[in-house]
């Protein structure tokens, strides 16, 4: 978590250093979609020197390859829609606690209430 006016590509560090993957036994790396805020070679040389392959969805890529490739699906919708889903729970979306541990704990608990609809329970 960060301030909203801390832009994307400043607070990549920390939350590389948050981040637990268990990859599998196969030759690729994991992929890391990202957004236009991730652009720069600061940004990509954090995410490749911590094992990712960077793919950054701009918009105008986005268009073009929609226009040029018949079966070509974005992959920005992941993020957008998991944001929808924790934008559902009112308590996190307007932050009314006071300290960051107790709004931390309510991001937690969204989080795993959607965790628990979407794959659990199918």
């Amino acid at each position: 978590m960060s301030g909203a006016n801390l832009p994307d590509n400043k607070g990549l560090p920390a939350a590389l250093a948050k981040v637990q993957t268990v990859v599998p036994d196969t030759v690729m790396q994991p992929i890391m979609y990202t957004d236009a805020g991730y652009i720069g070679y600061d940004a990509w040389y954090l995410m490749i020197n911590n094992g990712y392959q960077p793919c950054v969805q701009t918009l105008p890529l986005v268009r073009w390859c929609k226009k040029h490739d018949a079966d070509y699906v974005p992959r920005r919708w992941v993020v957008e829609s998991c944001h929808s889903w924790i934008n559902r729970f009112r308590k996190v979306l307007v932050r009314f606690e006071k300290t960051l541990r107790a709004y931390y704990a309510l991001l937690c608990f969204a989080c795993a209430h959607i965790v628990w609809q979407k794959v659990i329970l199918r």
